[in-house]
């Protein structure tokens, strides 16, 4: 089976590839500057999806250390445990929002070295 050409050049008339340099420079630069702002985004995106996790993290593990309490716990009268849901779930942002527990920086890195490989 013969091999069809994919495309076909004259080559009557040569094509001009002294400005091509030139213009791939200009669009690649381009494209790294677009890549760039694209990058700040997605690496501040990444730290808050960093730290919504480590903030939930955060809220299980406090969790898990009130029910060691027993029944009692910290709030006494409350049956359906709403208050100490909203009481974990205070804590873990308050938690992040200070020093933090480490877990969402390595999130975040491990997000980023992802996106780097595609």
């Amino acid at each position: 089976m013969p091999c069809m050409p994919i495309c076909n050049f004259n080559r009557e008339s040569p094509v001009d590839i002294s400005n091509l340099s030139s213009t791939l420079a200009s669009n690649s630069a381009a494209e790294s500057l677009a890549h760039r702002s694209q990058d700040a985004k997605s690496v501040a995106e990444q730290e808050d999806i960093g730290k919504q996790v480590e903030s939930v993290f955060a809220s299980m593990l406090i969790k898990t250390m009130r029910d060691t309490l027993g029944e009692e716990g910290l709030f006494p009268g409350d049956k359906s445990d709403a208050l100490g849901g909203l009481f974990d779930q205070y804590m873990g942002e308050q938690i992040v929002q200070g020093r933090g527990l480490g877990i969402g920086d390595l999130v975040a890195k491990y997000a980023h070295r992802g996106s780097e490989e595609q």
